[in-house]
């Protein structure tokens, strides 16, 4: 949710609109850990996260089907969080790998709008 509304405040979006991209977001994060985990190959789960919130970002800013494929390039190229985090000795880092997740798709949604 705070992905979304960091979006929709400053856009101005309606109700209706904040409902629909936090529904997107859950459903899109949900199906890619139901589809495959990734945590076998060393990634951690949030990654998903940058993919997750940049659609909904980008459904909240009217991103164009082309702009919004740029925005999942950008989402996941650069970030890609390691299971590392949450293995052995756990760091403070566990609890802010989401949120810079988030942070990171949203940038992405807002970089793919320029485009």
């Amino acid at each position: 949710m705070p992905p979304v509304l960091a979006v929709a405040e400053p856009f101005k979006s309606t109700g209706q609109e904040i409902i629909t991209a936090a529904v997107l977001a859950y459903e899109i994060q949900c199906r890619m850990c139901d589809a495959y985990s990734i945590r076998a190959q060393g990634w951690d789960h949030v990654t998903y996260g940058s993919f997750s919130t940049s659609l909904a970002a980008g459904k909240l800013l009217g991103l164009t089907e082309e702009q919004l494929t740029h925005a999942q390039g950008l989402a996941g190229v650069p970030n890609n969080a390691m299971r590392q985090t949450r293995v052995g000795m756990l760091s403070h880092w566990k609890g802010c790998a989401f949120a810079n997740a988030s942070r990171n798709g949203v940038f992405a949604a807002l970089l793919a709008s320029t485009a």
